[in-house]
């Protein structure tokens, strides 16, 4: 009997890894092409993000070329460590362009500065922290 509930725990911890990956269709974060921008929140959203896999967290950010859709993290994950932003929040956001779906100017965020707070979403290497 032991040896079956030994099994059946390895085959539900293989499951949930592979349910907590991101889709195989997803970007990749491509450290080599991060970079910076500046702007002003125009929208602060959480919808089914093809990403992460899940719900997920977004801003839409006016910048000096126009909108951009960031992509943060899992909604969880965002609600779990009291990470919010608003409309009107100023920010640098470092990370990749990247094509998500039909949206060929969207951003994949490492990290978010606001004021003196800095919000980290991947570690340096671009892999998620959620």
């Amino acid at each position: 009997m032991k040896p079956r509930f030994i099994l059946a725990v390895g085959i539900l911890l293989a499951m949930s890894v592979a349910w907590a990956q991101a889709p195989a269709n997803a970007p990749k974060y491509d450290v080599a092409n991060e970079l910076t921008i500046k702007g002003v929140i125009d929208e602060v959203k959480d919808f089914q993000c093809p990403v992460s896999g899940g719900m997920g967290a977004h801003l839409v950010v006016k910048t000096d070329k126009g909108l951009v859709t960031v992509h943060l993290a899992l909604s969880k994950f965002m609600s779990e460590y009291g990470l919010s932003f608003a409309r009107g929040d100023e920010v640098v956001i470092t990370g990749v362009k990247a094509k998500v779906g039909d949206d060929e100017n969207a951003i994949l965020a490492r990290k978010i500065e606001r004021g003196n707070q800095t919000f980290v979403f991947r570690d340096k290497e671009g892999k998620p922290l959620w």
